[in-house]
């Protein structure tokens, strides 16, 4: 080939590659280009004392995770550091949550999310965060194996506490008045008030020591009395715990050996009758995983 006809053919190839460059199709997405990560936070059927109802509030902070996928939270190196307890918040216009600052996905790789609520700092080098009963926790570890997209994270929170809800009625025989329900106090014993969770599998550990704690007055009528508390998962081998109405210068105690498992709710209804043997009639129900226990009729001896 003559260098005359080397050098149309190199022109030519210069022509097509400069007409292409400046032509008016958009070029396709940088498949580097980093993706900001959004979230949905979804709650089941719930009542909550800090989330209202079964939704979150723009208030609420989330604390998240980022980690490789399939990787413990735990072991060296599986939390990415832009993703070490970030911090979400609600965004008022779409109702998702983003991270502050932004939290952008790998390059590459799959990512699992592990979070929590309420958000806290700093969060210990064995990823456990203080829980101490004064309002709900949530744990969420669902959304495994994500990769890179703009559509959001959809985090299923589930309860990590118990809610224990008890109610105290006057028997056929009962002199209580108004005023006795209204005074009365609920005190439980033999209760833990504080533990480490562990945001790895979202179990508890490292329980402070057992105590008697007052609950609290949800309200009153005439013949009845209501009361409530957030309550630590613990076995029925942990042992037996005292209720106490105190009505005046008398008290009732029962003592039991429950079970509490976190996301349920456990309805208790007593009944005192000053007159005749006290009969209790406990049933309960759950909030999520759904668990109904048989109910159960409990005998009260009164001290006064």
């Amino acid at each position: 080939m003559n260098k005359f006809i080397s050098f149309h053919i190199l022109m030519a190839m210069m022509f097509f590659a400069i007409t292409g460059c400046n032509s008016d199709k958009p070029e396709a997405p940088d498949p580097t280009e980093p993706v900001e990560v959004k979230f949905q936070a979804n709650l089941r059927q719930a009542s909550l004392m800090k989330v209202a109802g079964d939704e979150f509030e723009a208030s609420d902070e989330i604390g998240l995770f980022m980690k490789r996928a399939g990787q413990s939270l735990t072991a060296p190196g599986a939390v990415y550091p832009n993703g070490d307890n970030a911090l979400l918040r609600m965004d008022d216009a779409t109702g998702n949550f983003a991270a502050f600052p932004p939290l952008m996905y790998p390059l590459t790789g799959n990512v699992d999310f592990v979070a929590y609520y309420p958000y806290t700092t700093p969060v210990g080098s064995g990823y456990s965060i203080p829980v101490d009963l004064s309002a709900e926790t949530l744990y969420s570890n669902n959304a495994v194996e994500r990769a890179p997209s703009e559509d959001p994270v959809a985090l299923n929170f589930r309860y990590s506490l118990a809610k224990l809800y008890v109610t105290v009625s006057g028997g056929a025989n009962s002199k209580l008045t108004p005023a006795d329900f209204a005074d009365m106090q609920v005190f439980v014993g033999e209760v833990y008030r504080f533990a480490y969770l562990q945001l790895a599998d979202g179990t508890f550990a490292d329980y402070g020591t057992e105590a008697t704690f007052l609950l609290n007055k949800a309200g009153s009528a005439n013949n009845s009395a209501a009361f409530d508390a957030l309550m630590l998962p613990r076995p029925a081998s942990d042992g037996m715990v005292t209720f106490q109405f105190v009505v005046g210068a008398a008290t009732y105690q029962y003592a039991y050996s429950p079970e509490y498992l976190g996301a349920n709710l456990y309805q208790l209804n007593f009944i005192l009758d000053f007159e005749a043997e006290p009969i209790v009639t406990l049933f309960s129900a759950s909030i999520s995983p759904r668990t109904v226990n048989e109910p159960e009729t409990i005998y009260v001896p009164t001290y006064e």
